[in-house]
């Protein structure tokens, strides 16, 4: 016979969870889940689903009836609805690979006699899609004007138009899928005061992460969990039923996906302030001269002998040191990406800059232009940079 379990002291007589304290929220238990993997085979998506762990499971069998449990999920008539949505004349494919898993939970929750709250809003949801579909027909239709330039038959400024744009809204979307959505869940467990919370890895790794270092003092996680895959999932496992997940006690945020998220974020601000830091940099530039906010880059001459300088330039990469000479109108120096930007995709070679001063004024300042290569010769560019100006300098 199964135990007797009282009920959550954290419900009040009104069957709703308790108040939190003032400005504050704990989060009592937080499980960073994982629901399945999508691979690319022969130009097709293949899904390898994903069961939740017999650990996971069984906390939630354990807890007092009628605690209030979030998930990282769309109620299920909402599910239903976003099946084949029409956004803009073109069918966003609201994919339901996944939905086992989160069924599985539901009827955990349910047989256990617990309260479910669901923390994936219709219209987050619905944004995505939108901004999904429009970013898969951008990137469609910068390839096929790509194919005709190429063919002589359109000029090249529409295809750089197309490009950036279709640069744009793939930022705008990872963006959204990756931080936005967490943000908007993050925001519904303090506004309903959830006790526990299964979210997907990332978005409970960012809570966990935030938690840790202090960026948001009103949650406050007691403890975290997230599961993990026991075996290496290959292509091989597609077609399975699904591959059941462990649970890790006491985990740690991936250090490496933290960092992506930063440099989404840093690639955002890039985009929509055209800005990497707050700060006072001595030029403003980017390495890439067909989409300028992909190369966006400050550059911080920290050290001066002469016509020596040394210091730090930031990019969407990451954060890099340099040296080299400003002289005679020209402006060379070795970058070197940090070990940390390197980690999420940075050039591990020295990269040569070597401009020339195009323009010197009082008013805007000195304009570089130049060129670019990695001491391997792979890559090779063009850059541009311009002396920031700002009066509270």
């Amino acid at each position: 016979m199964r135990k007797t379990r009282e009920p959550n002291n954290y419900i009040n007589k009104n069957n709703e969870p308790n108040e939190p304290n003032k400005g504050r929220h704990n989060l009592e238990r937080l499980y960073g889940i994982l629901t399945g993997m999508c691979l690319e085979t022969a130009g097709r998506r293949e899904f390898i689903r994903f069961s939740p762990s017999s650990e996971l499971l069984t906390d939630l069998s354990l807890l007092p009836i009628q605690t209030v449990v979030g998930i990282e999920a769309m109620p299920p008539e909402s599910r239903n609805r976003l099946r084949n949505w029409n956004v803009n004349n073109a069918v966003a494919v609201f994919s339901d690979a996944f939905d086992d898993y989160w069924l599985r939970i539901e009827r955990c929750c349910k047989d256990n006699g617990l309260r479910v709250v669901y923390l994936l809003e219709e219209n987050t949801w619905k944004t995505y899609l939108t901004l999904f579909t429009e970013k898969e027909l951008a990137i469609g239709r910068a390839v096929h004007i790509g194919l005709m330039h190429e063919a002589g038959i359109i000029g090249r400024m529409e295809v750089v138009s197309l490009e950036n744009k279709a640069y744009e809204l793939n930022l705008e979307c990872d963006y959204f899928h990756d931080i936005g959505i967490g943000e908007n869940t993050e925001a519904v467990i303090k506004g309903r005061n959830i006790g526990v919370a299964i979210l997907n890895l990332g978005n409970a790794e960012a809570i966990v992460d935030r938690n840790k270092i202090g960026r948001d003092g009103t949650l406050i996680v007691q403890s975290y969990a997230a599961e993990a895959i026991p075996e290496i999932a290959t292509v091989q496992s597609v077609g399975m039923q699904s591959i059941q997940t462990t649970l890790v006690r006491d985990a740690v945020p991936n250090i490496q996906e933290l960092m992506r998220d930063d440099r989404l974020r840093v690639g955002y601000k890039a985009l929509k302030t055209g800005r990497i830091t707050d700060e006072n940099p001595d030029f403003i530039g980017t390495w890439d001269i067909r989409i300028p906010p992909r190369g966006l880059f400050e550059l911080f001459i920290e050290k001066r002998d002469g016509g020596r300088i040394a210091g730090r330039i930031e990019d969407t990469i990451g954060s890099a040191k340099f040296s080299g000479v400003s002289a005679e109108g020209r402006i060379d120096f070795v970058k070197q990406y940090m070990e940390s930007a390197v980690d999420i995709g940075g050039i591990p070679d020295r990269i040569e800059y070597s401009g020339v001063v195009r323009r010197r004024s009082d008013v805007t300042g000195t304009f570089v232009t130049g060129t670019f290569v990695s001491a391997d010769a792979v890559n090779i560019g063009q850059f541009t940079m311009s002396e920031f100006k700002n009066e509270k300098r």
